[in-house]
């Protein structure tokens, strides 16, 4: 996904930034080796906390939003796209897939389905294109 950093606040964890996208804006924990900045960034967005609750919503809305992060802040919108055997989930946003595990399986009635859900935090994973 494509993203614009907005402000970066330095953590024990390491650099949280804010940034919006075309789906919504958040705040996510930089990782990886490419140092966190201002500006323009294609990354992977990586849910890190199984999610026990979702709900089901219209598909083919995307959104991306939140900014409390530590307290379910991060609340994502998609569509259903895979349903895993071990309860990893695909979940497109925009053009994006981001992965989802559940802690129970999710019934295959809902493949293609839109879904919600909300995490304390997300990863975010930068990469060179």
């Amino acid at each position: 996904m494509q993203i614009t950093v907005t402000g970066i606040t330095d953590t024990p964890e390491g650099p949280v930034v804010d940034f919006t996208s075309t789906v919504g804006t958040a705040r996510g924990l930089w990782q990886g080796d490419i140092e966190a900045g201002l500006g323009s960034f294609d990354v992977e967005i990586e849910v890190p906390h199984e999610v026990f609750e979702w709900h089901r919503t219209d598909p083919g809305v995307f959104h991306l939003t939140g900014e409390d992060p530590g307290k379910a802040g991060i609340k994502i919108q998609g569509t259903l796209e895979s349903i895993g055997d071990d309860c990893v989930n695909a979940v497109k946003v925009s053009s994006d897939i981001i992965l989802m595990e559940t802690a129970a399986k999710i019934p295959e009635t809902h493949l293609g389905e839109g879904i919600t859900f909300s995490v304390p935090s997300i990863h975010l994973y930068p990469y060179v294109v």
